[in-house]
This record gives C-alpha cells, structure tokens and sequence, in this order.
C-alpha cells in the first residue's frame, strides 16, 4: 500500500514504539484489581450475616392486646374510610376497591360484635418491620378475626 495513502488514514507507522497505551492499561489495571477482590470477600464474609436463618413454621400475623388502639361501630367505620375520589378512579365507598373485602368481612360478624382499630409492627424481632392497620373483632380480653386495610414496610 502506498506510504501517503497509510499516512492520510492514520496507518503509518510511529517512529518509535507507543508506551501511551501500556502506561494507560497499566495505571487502571493497578487502579482496579482490588474491586474484584473487595467483592469476593464482602460476597464471602459479610453478607452471609444479613440473611435471615430460615425457620421451620411460616411466622402468621396475630393482632395482640397491645395492638388494640379504640373501639368503633360499623357506621363508625365505614364514615371514616369513605372514599370520594374526584377523578373516579376508587368507588365512592367505605375502602374503595376493597370494599368487597369489607362487605364480606362484614357480614361473617358475629352478632354484636365489637369492633377495634389496631395497630401492629411485624414481626416483633426482625430486620424487615411491617405496620399493620385494620380493625379486629375484640371485647378487649380475647381477639377475633381481623381485617388489615393497611401495609407499609417500615
């Protein structure tokens, strides 16, 4: 090929050898070998402490006593959880797309049953803490069947 034609596309060759590209691979591979290294030994040691032991039984969500916060009627409820969304996104009803939850929670009721708002923290020991919301049948000594209307992972 010819010499001029190698010269106007960059083809020719340097005088000398190019130590810009070896300096360049050699200053980031010193730079960078320890970021694989650093991985491996977090991967290795220090995020083995971080999971949870899996236990034998599936922890259940049990509203306690102390979770009890006041008593309600049904009225009561369903006055405070009314929805009106302008947009008409959510049914303008008591808890909005779960009122058929509601209605069906409702009607298991035993009669005169009493109704409690609860909050929760769940679990009680653990790293990943939940905030249950709902209401619970109680007659403040023994607790009944619940209905949860909010989750929030804390």
């Amino acid at each position: 090929m010819d010499p001029e034609i190698r010269e106007h596309f960059g083809l020719a060759t340097p005088d000398g050898p190019n130590y810009r590209r070896f300096v360049f691979l050699f200053v980031m591979f010193t730079l960078m070998w320890p970021l694989p290294l650093w991985y491996f030994i977090k991967e290795t040691f220090f995020e083995a402490s971080y999971e949870t032991p899996d236990l034998e039984e599936e922890a259940v969500f049990e509203v306690t006593l102390s979770d009890l916060v006041a008593p309600y009627s049904i009225d009561e409820i369903e006055t405070r959880a009314l929805i009106l969304d302008p947009l008409g996104a959510v049914p303008n009803k008591p808890f909005g797309h779960l009122n058929a939850v509601w209605l069906e929670f409702k009607s298991k009721l035993p009669a005169g049953a009493r109704l409690w708002s609860f909050g929760a923290h769940w679990p009680k020991a653990g790293s990943r803490i939940e905030i249950f919301e709902g209401y619970v049948v109680s007659d403040g000594k023994s607790i009944g069947e619940h209905l949860i209307v909010r989750r929030r992972r804390i």
